[in-house]
């Protein structure tokens, strides 16, 4: 293969990856059923049929999109716990972006599961794994600050991590559509100070 056939397939990929990206962004504000074709033509810049070309019917384009969030999501949520200073600056970085999350769009993953429910496989599967890794960081996290003094070590760390998604992911929910009366960052943080030794 010479240097110019390579060179022609590169452009092709970075293109779907954006084209993802604003389909990533369309369907996070405003969900599947609400979101037709004419809005991801508007989105895209793309004809219906050249998107059913490069990625399927709109099923299969949203499973994509939501399989590219979900793994976006999830790297940055746990870059930002295994990339503190020390265990607990981790935990209170990832709970600020979750924070923000809830304060724009909420989670694309969350949103989908609140939308469709459990009949939803692609949904399902995006949320199963993303749980999972999820779950492994934030114990792994407060395995470390349980260590280190920086939290209470009479709770098992995954029961910790348990409760830290499940406490997320309400928030996101919570944060489509009803008012609260405690911002998402004073709620998060809230959360940690009650697990101060």
């Amino acid at each position: 293969m010479t240097k110019r056939q390579i060179s022609i397939g590169r452009p092709r990929s970075f293109e779907k990856d954006e084209t993802l990206d604003r389909v990533i962004a369309l369907f996070w504000c405003r969900g599947f059923e609400t979101t037709s074709y004419s809005d991801l033509e508007a989105a895209t810049g793309l004809h219906r049929q050249s998107l059913r070309y490069a990625f399927g019917d709109k099923a299969e384009l949203f499973r994509r999109a939501l399989d590219r969030y979900a793994r976006r999501k999830t790297a940055e949520i746990l870059s930002a716990l295994e990339g503190g200073e020390t265990p607990l600056a981790g935990l209170a970085e990832a709970f600020r972006i979750w924070a923000r999350d809830a304060g724009t769009n909420g989670c694309l993953v969350v949103n989908t599961l609140a939308e469709k429910g459990p009949s939803d496989l692609a949904a399902l599967d995006a949320a199963r794994l993303a749980t999972s890794r999820l779950h492994e960081g934030f114990e792994a996290a407060f395995r470390k600050a349980q260590s280190r003094g920086e939290i209470r070590s009479d709770v098992p760390p995954a029961l910790l991590a348990a409760q830290a998604v499940a406490i997320g992911d309400g928030m996101m929910v919570h944060s489509r559509g009803l008012a609260c009366t405690v911002s998402p960052d004073g709620l998060l943080m809230a959360f940690l100070r009650l697990l101060k030794p």
